[in-house]
Formats: C-alpha cells, structure tokens, sequence
C-alpha cells in the first residue's frame, strides 16, 4: 500500500459530462478540464471518462478485492498523461500514460446526494450507442473517497477492451457509499433489456 501526505488531487474545471453506453459498460464522457495530481504522481493527468463495474445482483461486481474482499461496485475514474500527450489514444502504447483511479462502492441504506446527479441521466441510456447530454456540469470530486492519501499502486492493463497495457491504477483503501435504491439503478432497472451488460466485471485482482 502507498502513503503520500501530498494526497491525489482531483481538481474540477467546468465540464458538461455526457453519460452513455459503449456495449461493454456505462460511462460519464468529460468535456472539459478534469486533472489528476498527486499522491506521487510525477505528472498531472487530465480524466475523460468514469465508469462502472458490477454484478447482476449488486453484490461481488468489483474487479479488485482487498483483505478477500469483493465489494458490490467498483468506480473507475480514467483519464491521460497530459503533460506528455496530445490525447488519450496517443498515450495508450506508453508507459503511465493512462492513470485509473478506481474507488469501491458500498451498500447502505442511505442515498448518497453526491451521486444523485448523475442517476438523473441513468435511464436515459438504454441500448448500445445511446447517450443522455447533461444539461449542466456536475462534481466528481465528492463522489470519490475523503481519504485519497492510503491507496493501493500497480502497473496494469485497461479492464475493459482492448484491455491496453502501460496503466498506473491507483485504488483508494476508503470505500463511498450508495444506497440500495440507487444500486438498483444498475441492476434491476436494466436486468430486462436485450444487449445490456448484467455481470460487468472481469477476473479477480486482489491488492492484499
């Protein structure tokens, strides 16, 4: 596990996100400035994109395990070193040029306001191509763990295809929580429509 007193930033610049389903999972697309800095990062990374993984019935869809533990979601904030590179596409054959910065998502009982925001375009995005235009900008910030100095760092690959290597993953230790409602909004409110991916999560990556 990595410790840094300088904890990853995450710094908000006004961006209009678009939600959207690419086939193999659902995803927020950024249209702006989203930057990603330190916690030992050498450069800063600019994210496009955050997207989910999990299960069809809310339970073990994380892609990483920690102490054995599989928890329900799995949040992935993506984004390009872009200090070094033009855009994303020109980053992926390069070492650390693509950063993924993953949080755990917990059940409670409680719906989390930080989320709320985004579920408002959920059901607009139904089939493979479809995308809902966010009428406004929306935080990311709040929607990731408050402690963001204790995470867990590896070079990897992009879980979803085409699965690119060269990745710097950072997964933060403190899970966020959402309600069992809002869970739904991945499972039941989608388990019944033809080409949706149920079981989005791919074979098991244990921290420790």
């Amino acid at each position: 596990m990595s410790y840094d007193n300088n904890k990853t930033r995450i710094r908000y610049l006004p961006f209009i996100p678009e939600w959207s389903y690419s086939g193999e999972t659902v995803q927020v697309n950024f249209t702006g400035d989203y930057l990603i800095s330190g916690g030992g990062l050498t450069n800063t990374y600019k994210a496009t994109m955050l997207h989910f993984h999990w299960d069809g019935n809310g339970v073990h869809g994380s892609e990483h395990t920690l102490d054995e533990v599989r928890y329900p979601i799995e949040m992935h904030l993506i984004g390009y070193d872009f200090e070094k590179y033009d855009d994303f596409d020109s980053a992926l054959s390069h070492p650390e040029g693509i950063i993924v910065v993953a949080t755990f998502l917990e059940i409670t009982s409680e719906d989390n306001p930080n989320y709320s925001e985004m579920f408002t375009g959920f059901n607009s995005v139904t089939y493979k191509g479809q995308s809902y235009q966010y009428p406004s900008p929306f935080p990311i910030l709040p929607m990731l763990p408050y402690n963001t100095w204790d995470f867990y760092r590896y070079h990897g690959s992009l879980t979803t295809p085409a699965c690119d290597e060269g990745v710097l993953w950072t997964v933060f230790v403190q899970y966020q929580q959402i309600s069992h409602d809002q869970v739904r909004y991945f499972i039941e409110k989608k388990k019944f429509v033809p080409g949706y991916v149920i079981d989005d999560w791919s074979r098991d990556q244990p921290l420790v």
